[in-house]
C-alpha cells in the first residue's frame, strides 16, 4: 500500500522553495534586472564626438528595450568626474586615455577604445612652425576647462619648452577658436576633430580660407 502522506521534512522543504521563488519574483518585478532598462552616460559637450557616439549607442540600445540618457559635460575630464561621483547617477562615460587616476582601477572598468580623435592645430605666423617650442609666448586657444585636450596640450607645451608666464591661454570652443584666429586675437588655434561629420570640413575650410584685406571685409 502506497504512502498517503508526505514526510514533514518534504513539506517544509517545499514551503521554503515556494517562499524563495515568490521572493525572487517580487524582486524581479520591483527592481530592474540586469542589464538595466535605463542607463545614464556622460558624453562630453553638445555636438562633440563623444555625444555623437553616445547617440549611436542610444539607437542600438533602444532596439533591445534599454533607454540611454545622455548627460552632457565640458569634456572627458568632467565625464570621468561624473562617473566617479556616486550621487550623479552616471553609470557609464566616454572619455579619453591618459587622464585617469591610480584609484580608478579599483572601481572603474574600461570596455575598450571606441574611436580616434585627431587634433587640429592652425596658426598665424610669418615663419613656418615645425616645433611646439616655437609657440612660446604666443596667444593659444587649446580647449575649455574640463576637457582632455586642454590637459594634454598643457603637458605638451610644458614638455617642449613652449610654456611660459607670458603666453595667453584661452578657453574657446572650436568655432569661436577659428573666429579668434581669423580676427587676429590669437596666434594658435588647437581643437579636436569632431568625427568628420561635416563640422570638421567647415572649420578647416574657414581656417584655410585666404585672408581678405580689411577694407574688403568691412565692405562685405
Amino acid at each position: 500500500m502506497g504512502r498517503m502522506f508526505l514526510k514533514p521534512s518534504v513539506i517544509l522543504l517545499t514551503a521554503w522553495v515556494l517562499v524563495v521563488v515568490t521572493a525572487l519574483y517580487v524582486v524581479y518585478r520591483l527592481i530592474d534586472p540586469l542589464p538595466p532598462h535605463r542607463v545614464i552616460m556622460a558624453a562630453g559637450a553638445p555636438g562633440s564626438g563623444y555625444e555623437k557616439v553616445a547617440t549611436q549607442y542610444a539607437t542600438i540600445l533602444a532596439r533591445h528595450g534599454v533607454e540611454l540618457e545622455i548627460r552632457n559635460a565640458a569634456g572627458a575630464i568632467e565625464d570621468l568626474e561624473l562617473l566617479r561621483d556616486g550621487n550623479s547617477g552616471v553609470q557609464a562615460a566616454l572619455t579619453t586615455f591618459g587622464i585617469t587616476e591610480p584609484s580608478d582601477g579599483d572601481r572603474l572598468s574600461s570596455l575598450g577604445g571606441v574611436f580616434d580623435a585627431p587634433i587640429w592645430i592652425f596658426y598665424r605666423s610669418d615663419e613656418p612652425i615645425t616645433q611646439f617650442a616655437q609657440m612660446r609666448g604666443k596667444r593659444i586657444s587649446l580647449g575649455k576647462q574640463g576637457t582632455a585636450l586642454r590637459v594634454a596640450m598643457l603637458q605638451v607645451l610644458q614638455a617642449t619648452g613652449a610654456s611660459d608666464v607670458s603666453k595667453v591661454l584661452l578657453e574657446l570652443d572650436p568655432s569661436d577658436t577659428i573666429d579668434a584666429l581669423l580676427a587676429g586675437t590669437i596666434d594658435v588655434a588647437i581643437f579636436p576633430s569632431q568625427l568628420g561629420d561635416g563640422l570638421d570640413a567647415k572649420l578647416v575650410e574657414r581656417a584655410l580660407a585666404p585672408r581678405r584685406p580689411a577694407d574688403e571685409r568691412s565692405a562685405s
